[in-house]
C-alpha cells in the first residue's frame, strides 16, 4: 500500500501502524508505535487530529451501526527530513459485535500535489471571474464556440454570460474591423499560437468599443489546439486622450484648422506623390496687429476665428487650409495637373480669398475691417523641398506688402536674392551699433533774414564695411521695423548731447540741435526718462534740444501725445512737427499740440515757384504757422528762386543744399560755428568747402 493505515484503541491510543509509514514520511513503523502519533504530526496538526477524533467518538456513542461516521481532515506536516505535505486523513469509528466502540481505522494519503493543483485552479478561477479585463474561452472541438466569459466581457460589451455560451465569438466584433486584421489573426494563430492588437467590439447597445486584444490558442499533448483564450483590454479612454493628444499635435486651438505640424506633413505627403503639381497659398493679414493691441486679444481672437472660416469659405474641397501661427495662414491647393488652367485656377482662389477678407467683420457693435496679402510658390516649379516651398510663399508674401498689401503675388526667383539681401542687411544692421559703425552728420538750418545759423539737425548715417555710407533711406526702415530704432535712436540722442558739449567747451556757440523721434521711439512709455537720464548724464542744456515728430505719430493717440508733450516742454525741450503738410493733422488738434516749429516738407518746396498748386500749399502752411505763433522752417531749399519765394510768403528759415549738405561735426563747426567764419548774404555757400560724400536727399 502506498497509504498509511493505523488504528487507535477507544482510549485513543496507536495500535497498529503499516509500515508504508516509512516509505511516506521516512519514520520506521516500530518508532511510531512508540512514541505515537505525536511524531508524525507537529503541534497543531497533531492537536487538530485528535480533537476531531474526541468528536467524532463522542458522536458515536449509543450508534449501533459499525463505520458509521467517517471524517476526512487535512493536516500539514512534514517528512523526517524536513520536506512539507499534505496528509488527507480519513477516519472511520471501529464497533464490536455489540456495538460497542473498540477504536478507530484511519488512512492517510499524500494529497500535497493535489490540493496545490486545486487551489492554482481555484486562483484561476477567481482571477478569470474577477479580472477587469474581458476573457472568452472558445472550445475548438464545438466549432470555436464560446465556452466561458467572464464579469468584465458582460460590462464591456453588455451581454451576459448565459446568451453567448455556444455562439461565435465573431458576431461580438465590430463590422470596423479590417478584413485585414481579421486575415492578420489567424494567420498569427496558425504560425505562432499567438496574436496581439487592437479590435472593435460591438455592444448589445449597439456602440463600438475599441480594445487591446490578446488572443492564445491552447494546445494538447499531442499538439493539438483545443482551445483560444481572447483577452481584451477596453481602450476607449486611451483613444479619447489619443484623440485629445492628436487634435492638440494637429490642429490649432483657437480656429480648429490644421496646424503647421500637420501642414508640413501633408505637404511633404504630397509632394512625394508621382505627377503631382501643387500650390502654396501664405495669407498674411494687413494691420491685424493694431486690432489686437487697441481692442485686446480676445477681438483679436473672434476676428481669427471668422478669417478661418473665410478661408475655408473660399477654398476648393480638395484644398486644406492651416494657421501657422499668430494671423499667418497657409492653402495648400494639390491636383493642379488635372486642371485645364492651373494658373487662372490659383489666381480664382486667391480672388476670392482677398474678397472674403475685405468684407467687414461684425464684432459686437463695431465693424472692423482688414485685408490680405498673399504670396503664391509652385511646386514643383519654384522647390521640391517642402521647407523651401513655404519659405518661397512666405517670401512672395512679404512682396505682396511691399507692393501696397491686399494683393496677390506670385514666388520668382529674384525675390530670393533681395530677401537674402534684406537678411545681411538686418543681421549687420544688429552688429553696427556693437561695431561702432553709426556717426551722426549735421545739417545747418539757416536764418535767411539775419543771414545766420538758426539751427542744426542731427542725421544718422552708417559706414557698412564693404559698401561705404549707407544713406539713412536704405536703413531707416530696416531699424523700424526690427525694433532696432530703440537703441540706436538713444545712442543718436546721446552722441548728439555729447558733441553739443563738445562743441560748447571747444568756444562754440551752438543753436538748437533737432533730433527725429521715430514712432516706436515715441511709443515707448519709458521715452522721456531715458531722454532725460541722457541729458543729466551728458550736462547739455535742454533748451538747446530740439525732438522732432511726424504728423502721423502726433495723431496717432491723441490724448497720450498732448500729455507727452506737455511734459517734454515742462522739461525745457523744443519741439517740431517734421514733414508738415504730408499727413492728415487735425487743425483743432494742432492748435492743441505745445510744439515750437512746422517743417514744411521739402515736396512742396522742390518745385517752387512754378508750381502752382505747391506754391499754395507754401503759402497756406506759413500763414497759419505765423498765424498760430509758430516758428516755420522750409526743407529742401536748393536754389534761389525757391529762398526768393519762401522770404516773400514770410518763411525765413531754411534747410537744404543751398547752404548746407549733411557734413561732419567738423566741417559744420568750421564753416557755421566758427565767429571767424564770414558768411556773405543771400548768396549760396561754395559747396567745395562742404563734404560730398552726402549724395542722397536728408532724412
Amino acid at each position: 500500500m502506498s497509504d498509511i493505515v493505523f488504528t487507535l484503541d477507544s482510549k485513543l491510543q496507536l495500535s497498529y501502524i503499516s509500515t508504508s509509514v516509512t516509505k511516506m514520511l521516512g519514520y520506521p513503523s516500530g518508532q511510531v508505535l512508540r512514541e505515537g502519533l505525536a511524531l508524525l504530526f507537529n503541534g497543531e496538526a497533531y492537536r487538530r487530529l485528535m480533537g476531531s477524533l474526541r468528536a467524532d467518538m463522542t458522536l458515536a456513542v449509543g450508534k449501533v451501526k459499525p463505520y458509521d461516521h467517517v471524517r476526512n481532515i487535512d493536516l500539514a506536516t512534514q517528512t523526517q527530513n524536513g520536506s512539507p505535505i499534505i496528509l488527507e486523513v480519513q477516519c472511520s469509528i471501529l464497533h464490536n459485535e455489540k456495538g460497542a466502540i473498540e477504536g478507530i481505522l484511519a488512512s492517510c494519503r499524500d494529497v500535497t500535489q493535489r490540493r496545490l493543483i486545486e487551489q492554482e485552479a481555484r486562483t484561476a478561477s477567481e482571477v478569470f471571474d474577477n479580472s477587469s479585463e474581458a476573457i472568452i474561452v472558445s472550445n475548438i472541438k464545438n466549432k470555436a464556440r464560446i465556452s466561458k466569459v467572464n464579469k468584465a466581457f458582460t460590462s464591456l460589451t453588455g451581454y451576459d454570460s448565459n446568451s453567448v455560451i455556444g455562439s461565435n465569438p465573431m458576431q461580438y466584433m465590430s463590422k470596423q474591423n479590417s478584413k485585414s486584421v481579421l486575415r492578420d489573426v489567424n494567420r498569427s494563430l496558425s504560425k505562432n499560437g499567438y496574436w496581439q492588437g487592437e479590435l472593435n467590439y460591438m455592444t448589445k447597445s449597439g456602440n463600438v468599443c475599441p480594445s487591446w486584444t490578446g488572443i492564445t490558442a491552447l494546445k494538447d499533448d499531442n499538439g493539438q489546439v483545443q482551445s483560444h483564450i481572447i483577452i481584451s483590454s477596453d481602450i476607449s479612454h486611451r483613444k479619447i486622450s489619443e484623440a485629445k493628444i492628436e487634435r492638440l499635435a494637429y490642429f490649432d486651438s483657437l480656429t480648429n484648422l490644421p496646424n503647421r505640424p500637420q501642414m508640413h506633413e501633408t505637404l511633404e505627403k504630397l509632394m512625394l506623390e508621382s505627377g503631382q503639381q501643387l500650390a502654396l497659398l501664405f495669407i498674411d493679414l494687413d494691420r491685424f496687429k493694431p486690432i489686437n493691441d487697441t481692442m485686446g486679444h480676445p477681438v483679436g481672437d473672434q476676428v481669427l476665428k471668422e478669417v478661418a472660416q473665410r478661408l475655408e469659405d473660399s477654398i476648393r474641397p480638395q484644398d486644406l487650409v492651416a494657421r501657422m501661427g499668430g494671423d499667418e495662414f497657409t492653402v495648400i491647393m494639390p491636383a493642379l495637373q488635372n486642371c485645364l488652367d492651373p494658373q487662372r485656377e490659383i489666381e480664382n482662389v486667391c480672388e476670392v480669398i482677398l474678397r472674403k477678407i475685405q468684407q467687414p467683420f461684425a464684432i459686437g457693435e463695431r465693424q472692423l475691417y482688414l485685408t490680405a496679402s498673399v504670396g503664391v510658390a509652385l511646386f514643383p516649379q519654384n522647390s521640391i523641398s517642402a521647407m523651401e516651398l513655404l519659405r518661397n510663399a512666405d517670401t512672395a508674401m512679404y512682396h505682396a506688402k511691399a507692393r501696397g498689401k491686399n494683393n496677390v503675388q506670385f514666388y520668382i526667383e529674384e525675390m530670393n536674392v533681395k530677401a537674402m539681401e534684406r537678411l545681411e542687411l538686418e543681421n549687420n544692421l544688429h552688429l553696427a551699433l556693437l561695431r561702432n559703425e553709426f556717426e551722426l552728420y549735421y545739417q545747418a538750418q539757416w536764418d535767411t533774414r539775419k543771414n545766420e545759423i538758426c539751427g542744426i539737425e542731427a542725421l544718422l548715417r552708417w559706414h557698412r564695411p564693404g559698401f561705404g555710407l549707407v544713406g539713412p533711406d536704405k536703413f531707416i526702415p530696416v531699424i523700424e521695423e526690427t525694433g532696432l530704432i530703440v537703441p540706436i535712436g538713444e545712442w543718436v540722442l546721446r552722441t548728439a548731447c555729447e558733441q553739443i558739449m563738445e562743441w560748447q567747451e571747444a568756444g562754440f556757440d551752438v543753436p538748437k540741435l533737432a533730433v527725429n523721434l521715430s514712432a516706436r521711439q515715441f511709443k515707448d512709455v519709458n521715452m522721456l526718462d531715458g531722454i532725460c537720464r541722457i541729458v543729466d548724464e551728458t550736462g547739455v542744456d535742454p533748451e538747446l534740444i530740439e525732438l522732432e515728430l511726424t504728423e502721423s505719430i502726433l495723431m496717432d493717440d491723441v490724448d497720450r501725445t498732448l500729455a507727452v508733450l506737455n511734459e517734454a516742454r515742462k522739461m525745457g525741450f523744443k519741439l517740431s512737427i517734421d514733414d508738415f503738410g504730408t499727413g492728415y493733422s487735425s487743425l483743432s488738434y494742432l492748435k492743441q499740440f505745445p510744439v515750437n516749429n512746422l517743417k514744411i516738407d521739402q515736396s512742396f518746396i522742390r518745385n517752387l515757384p512754378h508750381n502752382l498748386e505747391d506754391a499754395q500749399i507754401t503759402r497756406t502752411i506759413v500763414s497759419m504757422a505765423n498765424n498760430l505763433g509758430l516758428g516755420v522752417i522750409a526743407e529742401g531749399v536748393e536754389n534761389e528762386a525757391q529762398r526768393a519765394f519762401l522770404q516773400e510768403v514770410g518763411c525765413h528759415k531754411v534747410q537744404g543744399y543751398m547752404y548746407s549738405y549733411p557734413v561732419s561735426s567738423d566741417v559744420l563747426a568750421h564753416d557755421f560755428l566758427d565767429s571767424d567764419h564770414e558768411n556773405e548774404p543771400d548768396v549760396e555757400i561754395d559747396r567745395s568747402q562742404l563734404s560730398k560724400q552726402d549724395t542722397f536727399t536728408p532724412a
